[in-house]
């Protein structure tokens, strides 16, 4: 419970993945990733990577920031492979997911 307060405290941070999470809570990657797969069946960087997807989304649907604004809220360090990894998650790039939400919105 700690580590995923960890992260979801610090997603912003492009610097958060395995090592990070390894290094904060003394223990070693092997066991971090164990631990993820064992508990959410996924790994602990996949989980990450999904949280800022999820955050983006939310902050496109929101805020009228700029995708790169979004990039880095989300913890992206790099706004092109935020749109690509986005694009890969979604079917849509930032600006046509904000845009179709825009449309659903309308009356």
């Amino acid at each position: 419970d700690r580590i995923l307060a960890y992260i979801q405290n610090n997603l912003q941070k492009p610097e958060l993945n395995i090592n990070l999470l390894a290094a904060r809570f003394n223990i070693n990657r092997v066991s971090v990733y164990r631990w993820f797969k064992r508990e959410l069946q996924t790994g602990p960087n996949a989980y990450i990577l999904r949280l800022r997807i999820q955050k983006a989304a939310g902050l496109l649907e929101r805020e009228d920031l700029s995708v790169k604004s979004i990039a880095f809220s989300s913890g992206f360090s790099d706004p092109l492979y935020f749109s690509r990894v986005f694009r890969q998650h979604t079917g849509l790039s930032p600006t046509e997911y904000r845009e179709m939400l825009r449309q659903k919105n309308q009356p």
